[in-house]
């Protein structure tokens, strides 16, 4: 009975050794698998920024080749016939040139981004001056006329004279006094610095040859930069 006994003693003794090991083994594949799981995540989180970087640059890369298409889009859809008919039309119709001019100076920073934006914008600006080349002297002329029709029942007559209509004539008896100059000239001046007039004569009776005149400092039509 005794050697029964130790045999059946020796055989649990194996049988607790063997879970024994088997727990040590368990716990050992555990923490393996642990540690391999935190080398995942430091993995995904050192990629996923770099992806997420990735993406923002493409979509800000888009965006920007979107706007200068649509801005190039809007300088060949230009129509002048909007900008005619009133004073303020005409002025409006030169500021929006002016915008357009501007966008396409900010957006230089951008051509980095992508050889197609440079393109766009090449082919934009060259839009651009040859219409402000040909649009301004009509927004003048028509500016001019319209002033002439907002004034007349004052008895005061404007006409634009020049090549580039780019000189405003403005004939009144209320020019006979400086008093008189001094106040149109500083409620046109904006207008006329806008429209890139470069000179307003002011006579107080048709054929006045020693008149007074302002010389008006604006961009030329073909300016860009």
């Amino acid at each position: 009975m005794k050697i029964v006994f130790k045999i059946i003693l020796f055989i649990v003794g194996i049988g607790i050794i063997i879970q024994i090991q088997e727990s040590c083994n368990s716990k050992a594949q555990i923490e393996a698998l642990r540690l391999k799981a935190e080398e995942r995540e430091k993995l995904a989180d050192t990629v996923a920024p770099e992806v997420t970087t990735e993406r923002k640059q493409t979509e800000i890369k888009n965006n920007v080749i979107k706007a200068v298409t649509d801005l190039n889009s809007s300088i060949s859809n230009y129509q002048s016939s909007i900008y005619l008919g009133t004073a303020k039309a005409n002025t409006q119709g030169a500021e929006q040139l002016n915008d357009w001019r501007l966008a396409i100076i900010d957006h230089k920073a951008n051509e980095t981004w992508s050889d197609s934006i440079s393109m766009i914008l090449k082919d934009a600006k060259s839009k651009l001056i040859k219409l402000k080349v040909s649009e301004l002297p009509k927004l003048r002329a028509d500016f001019a006329n319209n002033i002439d029709q907002l004034l007349w029942d004052e008895d005061i007559y404007a006409k634009a004279m020049g090549k580039n209509k780019d000189i405003i004539e403005l004939t009144g008896g209320i020019f006979a006094a400086n008093k008189g100059k001094k106040a149109i000239q500083e409620s046109l001046h904006k207008s006329l610095m806008t429209l890139g007039f470069k000179k307003a004569i002011y006579k107080w009776y048709k054929g006045q040859t020693d008149y007074s005149y302002y010389t008006i400092q604006s961009d030329p039509d073909n300016r860009f930069e």
